[in-house]
């Protein structure tokens, strides 16, 4: 007579990873769909975005440094997109500020986001990545 077993550790194993593929898809999506907002040229820096609009290209280190991060540990698989801490004036472009930074500096920057108009125009597709995985 065949016995039915169950193997549970094996069969969660099997779907974290795909889960865990999906996840690295979306974010390499999301990645990309932020480099894509900013590609726009202003190499002199002499027509800059307007507030509300993604940052233009002036040497390509934001979008050279915008990365992606997939970490799992036991209970969850989270997916990161973001930018490097070595680019200081990223935060200042997505969120926008008003006042005296840490180098004397003052600014009255309205936002020019990019990350999260990324992540919310293609939230669709990043549940249909992961679903795939």
């Amino acid at each position: 007579m065949p016995i039915l077993e169950w193997n549970a550790g094996r069969f969660n194993k099997l779907i974290a990873d795909k889960v865990m593929h999906g996840v690295e898809l979306a974010c390499i999506y999301v990645e990309t769909a932020a480099k894509r907002e900013i590609s726009r040229g202003n190499i002199h820096g002499d027509n800059p975005s307007l507030p509300g609009e993604p940052p233009k290209v002036v040497s390509g280190t934001l979008r050279a440094n915008i990365s992606h991060q997939v970490v799992r540990n036991a209970d969850t698989i989270s997916g990161f997109i973001g930018v490097r801490e070595n680019v200081a004036y990223a935060r200042r472009l997505e969120l926008g500020f008003v006042g005296t930074d840490s180098l004397g500096r003052t600014f009255d920057q309205a936002p020019r986001p990019f990350l999260r108009p990324a992540l919310l125009r293609n939230r669709d597709k990043i549940t249909e990545l992961i679903a795939k995985g």
